[in-house]
C-alpha cells in the first residue's frame, strides 16, 4: 500500500492535482479510495492490479496512464 503511505507521508495541499507514480502494479481498491480523497488527477502504472480499482478510478475522473512497452504512457 505504498500509495497510502505516500499520501499521507505527503500531507500537503500540494497533492491535489498531481501526478502519481507507480513503480509496478496499479493500486488497490483501498488505495484507489485514498488517491481520490487526496485528489489525485492522473496514476501512471505498469501492470494493472485490479480492474475494479481501476473502474473507480475512472468514474472519479482520473486520468489513467498505463506505461506502455518501451516507456511511453
Amino acid at each position: 500500500h505504498a500509495e497510502c503511505n505516500a499520501l499521507l507521508y505527503a500531507r500537503s495541499p500540494r497533492v491535489d492535482g498531481s501526478t502519481l507514480y507507480l513503480n509496478d502494479y496499479s493500486p488497490c481498491l483501498s488505495c484507489a479510495k485514498m488517491v481520490i480523497a487526496a485528489g489525485v488527477r492522473r496514476v501512471v502504472y505498469l501492470k494493472v492490479y485490479n480492474q475494479a480499482a481501476l473502474d473507480l478510478l475512472r468514474l472519479a475522473s482520473v486520468q489513467l496512464s498505463p506505461i506502455r512497452k518501451g516507456g511511453a504512457t
